[in-house]
């Protein structure tokens, strides 16, 4: 079953260039991870998902309904990039409010125990930290029971234990029967969770596929180093065949560094190439 269906859907990111088409559908029991650089139409994507921002052209549909529609929007729980909460409410008082729009909210102290809200329970979430808002986020999310997880750089503040309970949560979630929609910058983080990899840039999708699909394509490294007192540099697809070759060379050459690229540097490459 899908739950999401793009169908040529344009957008305008900015007043002086159109952009577009933007067509993909996403299904249950998966996860899937929006990879873009700044700029690249992920959180326009989201906004339009959740019906706050409509499309210039073409259709968004969710189970069938118009994206906006009041049964769409109970079926979806979704975190913003920037968390923002009324600073003087508590994380208790917070979900409770929130609970009271739904028919079967999950019990506020099931969410306590899953998200380690215990310390900040009783805090007004004005003072809590970028990791705790982050967690209370995550509780906010998933109090609906929803069918549809769209999470906007959710790992954003977490340490590593929280990523952890965070990856721990989304696997659950999914193999319950949901779809989840993420975005982050990093792929080795995406690498960690994701079932399939939309890779998009400048309003476009670059590449689709599986983890291992599409990491072959954007697996670049730098060589940087000395040789005979000059600074070498040069970028490599083949790093460990360019690597054996160059140390076997018998070239003069020393501080090596090899660096793989991070997602913005790759898709630079990546175009260049095509």
């Amino acid at each position: 079953m899908k739950v999401v269906d793009f169908q040529k859907v344009e957008r305008a990111f900015s007043k002086s260039s159109r952009i577009g088409p933007l067509t993909f559908s996403l299904a249950e029991k998966q996860v899937t991870v929006f990879l873009g650089p700044n700029g690249a139409g992920k959180t326009t994507t989201f906004k339009m998902l959740l019906g706050l921002r409509r499309p210039t052209a073409g259709r968004i549909e969710l189970w069938g309904e118009a994206a906006g529609s009041k049964s769409v929007k109970s079926r979806i729980g979704y975190t913003s990039q920037d968390l923002s909460y009324p600073p003087h409410l508590t994380a208790e008082e917070v979900l409770s409010l929130l609970g009271t729009h739904f028919e079967n909210p999950l019990p506020l102290g099931d969410l306590q125990d899953r998200f380690q809200l215990e310390k900040v329970w009783k805090k007004q979430l004005g003072g809590l930290s970028g990791g705790e808002r982050r967690r209370v986020g995550l509780a906010w999310d998933l109090i609906g029971l929803p069918k549809f997880l769209v999470l906007d750089e959710p790992t954003t503040g977490l340490d590593a234990d929280g990523k952890k309970r965070l990856w721990s949560e989304i696997a659950a979630f999914r193999d319950s029967g949901g779809t989840v929609l993420l975005s982050t910058h990093d792929i080795s983080e995406a690498s960690t969770i994701g079932d399939r990899v939309l890779v998009i840039d400048k309003g476009t999708i670059q590449l689709d596929g599986s983890m291992n699909e599409i990491l072959g394509p954007l697996d670049y490294k730098r060589f940087r180093y000395l040789q005979n007192g000059m600074v070498k540099e040069w970028i490599s697809h083949q790093s460990d065949a360019d690597a054996r070759k160059l140390l076997a060379s018998g070239e003069d050459i020393s501080n090596l560094e090899i660096r793989r690229l991070n997602l913005e540097e790759a898709l630079v490459v990546y175009r260049e190439q095509r």
